[in-house]
């Protein structure tokens, strides 16, 4: 589908024309005095209201481009080279773009080619080890009895283009939005879960652009003042700290935890020690994959246990972010803003106590907020 037939889809919602174009980040900085006294006694909401996305969107020209027919392979490597989620694919045929390819994407697709893979049922506390390391071995076994299917999978990877598995996670709908929308209503697309927008020209109904999740956030950094009431509070008081989390133990196989993921759709799980404890001891993401993908695609260390092949991902690909990014339930909406901003993360883990895993927040969650910071 390309951008031409979705003119009728485009959520419209241009600023109202007696409002004055509002200033860009950098001229926010050299306002007078006097309009930055009345900017900061405006709310947070009637701000964004007052700015368009046309201002904050990542032009089409400084944006990473896929062509349709890029193998899988080669798509993943761009991706995690330039450190990004996903990337608008164009037909390289007709030039027309047809959606977005993200890392879900990919995860998804290659579940996929392992068939019904369900995680095995964790051990129960009255497990001993040998009955853990016997369900570890048998879930080995298993993977090596299919090891010709998965080296023709592994094949896949590298052959099959990805015009075939654009939205294959159903994660990515082309939701997009005119250059002269309102940042706020950008907040509450956000906070439905849409990881991204595409932005289209008021007059031509052409690609111009895409919104992030994290420039919205960066332009509520810059008026924290404005909503001190909600963003002084803290995650246990906005009830943000008591989620049910999806989490993958220290000891499952790698296959599994990835499987969790691509059913539940989340770009990243917190590992912890055991399920009785819950502490948290690291992070796997999607971007995890890269490990699997080298001067050959091997799928055979999907088949080793989470906190080994987290290990090993780190080894080949060092990194300055330690294992879990994370903050006490006690510490302020604010304060986790900060932290994501500053580490370039979509989610951080919340804990409690000796670091008892607590709960996840991510950028989506902070944006449905937007609408409540009104006060």
């Amino acid at each position: 589908m390309n951008v031409q037939d979705l003119t009728n889809e485009i959520t419209n919602e241009p600023l109202a024309k007696r409002r004055r174009k509002s200033p860009t980040l950098s001229s926010v900085h050299n306002h007078n005095s006097d309009n930055l006294k009345q900017e900061h006694e405006k709310t947070i909401v009637e701000l964004l209201d007052m700015r368009t996305v046309g201002e904050y969107c990542q032009e089409e020209k400084d944006l990473i481009i896929i062509e349709s027919h890029c193998p899988v392979s080669v798509a993943f490597s761009i991706l995690t080279r330039n450190k990004i989620h996903s990337a608008p694919v164009v037909d390289n045929i007709n030039k027309q773009y047809i959606g977005f390819l993200d890392v879900l994407d990919i995860l998804s697709w290659t579940m996929k080619l392992f068939g019904d893979v369900s995680p095995s049922p964790p051990p129960s506390s009255s497990s001993s080890s040998s009955d853990s390391t016997s369900a570890l071995e048998k879930r080995k076994k298993i993977f090596d009895e299919n090891l010709q299917e998965n080296l023709m999978n592994e094949e896949q990877w590298s052959s099959t283009p990805v015009k075939i598995i654009i939205d294959e996670s159903m994660r990515n709908p082309f939701r997009p939005l005119v250059k002269s929308a309102s940042l706020l209503a950008a907040c509450k697309i956000f906070g439905k879960g849409i990881h991204r927008i595409p932005i289209i020209d008021d007059s031509t109904r052409t690609f111009s652009g895409i919104l992030t999740q994290t420039k919205c956030l960066k332009v509520l950094a810059m008026f924290e003042d404005t909503f001190k009431e909600i963003g002084h509070k803290s995650l246990k008081e906005l009830d943000l700290a008591s989620h049910i989390v999806l989490f993958a133990e220290q000891n499952d196989i790698a296959v599994d935890a990835f499987s969790m993921i691509y059913k539940w759709k989340v770009s990243g799980i917190p590992v912890v020690n055991n399920k009785e404890a819950k502490i948290l001891i690291g992070n796997l993401s999607v971007y995890d994959l890269k490990s699997i993908v080298g001067d050959r695609i091997t799928f055979a260390g999907l088949n080793v246990p989470v906190h080994r092949f987290i290990e090993q991902c780190r080894r080949e690909f060092p990194t300055n972010l330690p294992p879990a990014l994370y903050v006490s339930k006690r510490d302020t909406l604010a304060t986790a803003i900060r932290v994501m901003l500053f580490n370039h993360v979509h989610r951080i883990y919340i804990v409690g106590k000796e670091m008892r895993l607590c709960g996840v927040l991510s950028l989506c969650d902070i944006l449905r907020l937007v609408p409540s910071f009104q006060q």
